[in-house]
């Protein structure tokens, strides 16, 4: 979300002189701002709170409710000067998940507008914390962005008529805008954080199928990533792993690389700054999520004319069609990724169509100067 805010501000400044942007992160990611040109203020954590599908508050997961009420005091005390100084006309909340802070800008300054962007499929299970949530975004945020129809689809009826969908902004360097891969063999990419829900698991179970079992040598897989996060305590890592929040993917994907010898066709390439390079050497890319969405990496591909393998359920027609722009499967089960990737690698006609009509899509539904142009106008309509 980091990375297509920041492409949305560089865009918007591009086509108008006369916005400028005032940036609330966290420590983190403060010096990733600072490098674009932002005037930025940060503190070690933004208090969360999670009602997606995937990562709403649920069993041991409520511990994570914890941390946010602890770092919630200087969350609102850092918010609560940056506004009072600043006094911004729009306040842009990057994702759904800082919703209450509505409330807070609205008791600040009535007249402030605010925009929540809401990147990630909701828990639309009607319960007390999607009553709440639906209450704050109906009387204290003036405009929601979703970022795609399936978004939109899992939010309250009760809240459509502010919704307006506007679809993630890409840019594809020219220079790697063709092929410039090892023709000798069929390449399969995965990129993104490297953690269960991303589905790398199942993605290393189904080279394994295609390896062991079903022997295609000429196939190659390029992983690229890095964990959630860096941790060097040894036994706050510990307990973070046995409480489930925890997975060494990165450690695990290494072992598996060496233990089954498999350097020669598997290769993992940590962390990539340029992703156009990674792009421009696959054939297909396999984004087996539990999230039941469609990611970032499915849109850049298609820039590249590359189709993809998505798990996902009743996909829109603005994401991802099914055998027309890649190829939807329900779930992330190994066997069946492995179905699909011996089928384009043995289909050639069908793996360039389904190219084909993913360059189409994110060309339609991605491009960066219309997606800009549409935020600005909604700017400008809060502002008038």
């Amino acid at each position: 979300s980091t990375k297509s805010l920041l492409f949305l501000l560089n865009m918007i400044k591009k086509i108008s002189t006369n916005t400028d942007f005032y940036v609330i992160t966290t420590n983190k990611l403060r010096n990733f701002f600072l490098s674009e040109g932002y005037s930025c203020e940060s503190i070690s954590w933004i208090s969360m709170f999670d009602n997606t599908r995937y990562g709403h508050y649920r069993n041991i997961r409520w511990i994570i409710l914890l941390r946010e009420l602890l770092f919630l005091p200087q969350s609102i005390i850092k918010i609560y000067k940056t506004i009072k100084n600043k006094l911004p006309d729009i306040v842009h909340l990057n994702d759904a998940t800082f919703f209450l802070y509505a409330f807070l800008i609205k008791i600040i300054n009535k007249n402030i507008k605010v925009v929540l962007h809401v990147r990630s499929v909701q828990f639309e299970k009607d319960n007390l914390r999607r009553k709440i949530f639906t209450a704050v975004l109906k009387k204290y945020v003036d405009y929601i962005i979703s970022i795609d129809e399936t978004v939109r689809e899992s939010l309250p009826e009760s809240l459509q008529f502010k919704i307006k969908t506007i679809h993630n902004i890409f840019f594809v360097k020219d220079k790697f805008n063709s092929k410039i891969k090892n023709s000798n063999f069929f390449i399969v990419g995965f990129i993104g954080v490297l953690y269960r829900a991303k589905g790398i698991y199942e993605f290393m179970e189904a080279i394994k199928i295609i390896l062991l079992e079903k022997k295609l040598q000429s196939i190659s897989f390029l992983i690229a990533g890095e964990n959630t996060r860096k941790i060097n305590n040894i036994i706050f890592k510990f307990f973070l792993t046995k409480l489930g929040f925890f997975q060494d993917s990165e450690k695990d994907l290494l072992n598996f690389i060496s233990h089954n010898k498999f350097e020669k066709n598997v290769k993992y390439l940590g962390f990539i700054d340029d992703v156009n390079k990674f792009y421009a050497q696959i054939d297909v890319l396999v984004f087996p999520t539990h999230l039941n969405a469609v990611g970032r990496p499915v849109f850049e591909a298609g820039f590249f004319g590359i189709p993809s393998i998505v798990a996902i359920k009743n996909p829109k027609s603005d994401t991802i069609i099914d055998m027309e722009t890649g190829i939807c499967i329900e779930n992330p089960d190994p066997y069946v990724i492995a179905e699909k990737i011996e089928l384009l690698y043995n289909n050639r006609d069908l793996l360039n169509k389904l190219g084909f009509g993913a360059k189409q899509l994110s060309n339609k539904y991605f491009n960066p100067h219309e997606n800009a142009k549409k935020v600005l106008e909604i700017y400008n309509k809060l502002i008038v």
